[in-house]
């Protein structure tokens, strides 16, 4: 299980903060792929399943929605042929995504190509 009850419940909701310019938006949660290097990072949950947040991969970074199920759907195949998937980091701390990009290569220069946006308009 990806996401606990517990945790689903304290996540801000979906439109929470619309004044709030993404850079200054909390991250709550991380998810990630050992094998292809893609992470999720959750900004606002709507309850029943479906996130939003910004999505790091080897392309680039985007600012969009995603959902439980999708991610609890991806996996890879292993060096050995073993299924595995997606995981939650039991370590991340919240953090706003200006301090992320700090940290996360991809998401200064995502930040710098935007037009004011709020997390969600």
């Amino acid at each position: 299980m990806l996401l606990e009850d517990k945790l689903k419940a304290e996540l801000p909701g979906m439109g929470s903060s619309p004044k709030t310019p993404i850079e200054e938006s909390f991250v709550h949660l991380k998810f990630h792929d050992p094998a292809n290097h893609w992470k999720w990072y959750v900004i606002e949950f709507d309850g029943e399943g479906t996130f939003f947040g910004l999505v790091v991969n080897p392309a680039g970074v985007v600012a969009g929605q995603f959902t439980l199920t999708e991610l609890e759907s991806l996996g890879f195949d292993g060096e050995h042929g073993e299924g595995q998937g997606i995981e939650r980091e039991t370590a991340f701390e919240p953090i706003t995504v200006s301090d992320l990009a700090d940290i996360e290569p991809g998401i200064r220069e995502f930040l710098s190509e935007q037009t004011p946006l709020t997390a969600l308009e």
